[in-house]
């Protein structure tokens, strides 16, 4: 949503027929007000919803991402170590990122998520991104809406 434009909302032919005291001009300038008034709140709020988004959904994924720490499968600690969840951006616009191994690093990580051949130690699983995402998926959509509520006060 960066770079907000203002909306296009025009106020079209108005008559006063059937009204006693505005004059014609008068009524329109006031409609006309009215409409600014109504395109200036529109743009305050899809500004906060674009300043808030980043966070909203780091809230959102937060969760997530800490149950897919205990489903991940930890030997050296290595693989554990590379997931992160951050905001980047895409197209100017804020989006979050939950992975692991970033880069490659530890080289044996998508090995280890994909191969159901390797034995972990319950709680952790192969596809522990995955499930947690799968089993989360809910509750992110949940979060997300009052995230979002809080953010504009409703």
């Amino acid at each position: 949503m960066t770079g907000v434009s203002r909306p296009s909302i025009r106020v079209g032919k108005l008559s006063s027929k059937g009204t006693v005291f505005p004059s014609e001009g008068y009524y329109a300038d006031s409609m006309r007000a009215s409409t600014r008034e109504l395109e200036d709140v529109l743009l305050k709020l899809l500004k906060d919803i674009e300043g808030a988004s980043a966070d909203i959904m780091i809230n959102a994924l937060q969760p997530t991402f800490a149950l897919s720490q205990v489903y991940c499968p930890v030997d050296t600690g290595a693989l554990l170590a590379s997931g992160y969840l951050e905001v980047t951006e895409y197209r100017n616009n804020p989006r979050v990122e939950c992975g692991y191994a970033r880069g490659g690093n530890p080289s044996y990580a998508v090995v280890v998520h994909e191969d159901p051949r390797f034995h972990h130690k319950p709680p952790t699983r192969y596809k522990w991104l995955q499930s947690a995402m799968l089993e989360d998926l809910p509750n992110i959509f949940d979060r997300l809406g009052k995230e979002y509520k809080g953010a504009l006060g409703i």
